[in-house]
């Protein structure tokens, strides 16, 4: 028997011989129940064989990024050998949004849904590990308003001898009211209402390069994929070039078709154009959508569409739901030359909701 259990099962024998243990409950009693904050961190366990290190947020385009390491800290290994403690591993991790201490209804967080477990650490912010982030154009938190929100990570972990462990973080961070929660003003009492039988687009951005994580699955486009998926992606991006002179070509595994917009590009994102929080699917026009590959997407070519929003349509597509629909591009200032002639870049994606 371990400590942990050595010392609950003697508080337990201590407060039932002092008469504190509750045996049942009286169905006459007027107290009132307790409502517990699950975001208050004195109502959260925390294993201190855990830690989370540097836990942060950052505000992108129109998301939140979650930033922080959980891994198991050595200093706090007590009566554990080293061994012992070289066989911990984390088995699990879950995800739930609050606001005002109440979980929010069908919020839709972004993780990465291949994540790797068991595993020695969980890295929040890498699309390899955990991958945290979460839309602020979502309806959820449209319904939800704006205001401070929370965050709240829960590791789960266990060592060779089936000890379970587990530690719960919470992350705050503010959805403005100046950006997202601006009240509609009509132009004049005959205006219909903004939106009105529109179809919105939710955007989301993701960290790409051409050495190792160059493609995207349109069903979750905020998931980075590796080489080794790329064959079979929806959207794969590949130098076409040498050291000297390279550029990116964008094609596909899945048989999606790609059209450039005639009416927006990446230094006019459509919703901020037109001064809204969202963008409508009706904002991105081409004349035609049917390449399968789109050339000097980026690089060393006066061709460049570095500035051009992509359209792309999937098999799926149908015009009257949105389904299939997707749009997609470089987010300004992010692309980066690597060796070999490679790049790395942040891509930005809508998909109709």
């Amino acid at each position: 028997m371990n400590f942990a259990k050595k010392l609950f099962l003697g508080s337990v024998i201590a407060m039932g011989a002092f008469g504190l243990v509750a045996c049942g409950s009286d169905s006459s009693s007027n107290t009132q129940q307790t409502v517990v904050d699950p975001t208050d961190p004195v109502n959260q366990r925390k294993d201190d064989i855990i830690a989370l290190s540097n836990p942060d947020q950052m505000e992108g385009i129109d998301e939140i990024k979650f930033y922080g390491t959980f891994i198991f800290d050595a200093s706090k290994m007590a009566t554990m050998t080293v061994e012992e403690f070289n066989t911990l591993k984390f088995t699990g991790v879950t995800t739930k949004l609050y606001k005002d201490a109440q979980e929010v209804p069908n919020a839709v967080i972004t993780t990465n849904p291949n994540i790797l477990l068991p595993a020695e650490k969980i890295i929040l912010e890498s699309a390899q590990s955990l991958g945290l982030s979460i839309n602020l154009l979502q309806p959820a938190l449209d319904q939800a308003g704006c205001g401070n929100y929370q965050m709240v990570i829960t590791v789960n972990a266990t060592d060779d001898k089936g000890t379970q462990y587990e530690y719960t973080q919470s992350i705050p961070f503010v959805r403005k009211a100046e950006e997202y929660c601006k009240e509609a003003t009509p132009e004049s009492s005959s205006s219909s209402i903004e939106g009105d039988g529109e179809i919105f687009m939710q955007s989301c951005t993701v960290d790409l390069s051409t050495t190792d994580f160059p493609a995207i699955k349109l069903d979750n486009p905020c998931i980075a994929l590796d080489k080794a998926s790329a064959a079979t992606a929806d959207v794969i991006f590949t130098k076409v070039g040498n050291s000297k002179s390279s550029t990116v070509t964008i094609s596909s595994g899945t048989g999606v078709l790609f059209g450039e917009d005639t009416e927006n590009d990446t230094n006019n994102w459509p919703e901020v154009y037109n001064g809204r929080a969202m963008a409508y699917m009706s904002d991105f026009k081409a004349r035609l959508v049917q390449s399968t590959s789109i050339p000097n997407f980026m690089g060393d070519s006066e061709e460049s569409r570095e500035t051009s929003i992509i359209i792309a349509h999937t098999p799926a597509f149908n015009a009257t739901t949105g389904a299939g629909f997707y749009a997609f591009g470089i987010v300004d200032g992010s692309i980066k030359a690597l060796t070999n002639g490679e790049y790395s870049f942040t891509l930005k994606v809508y998909q109709a909701q």
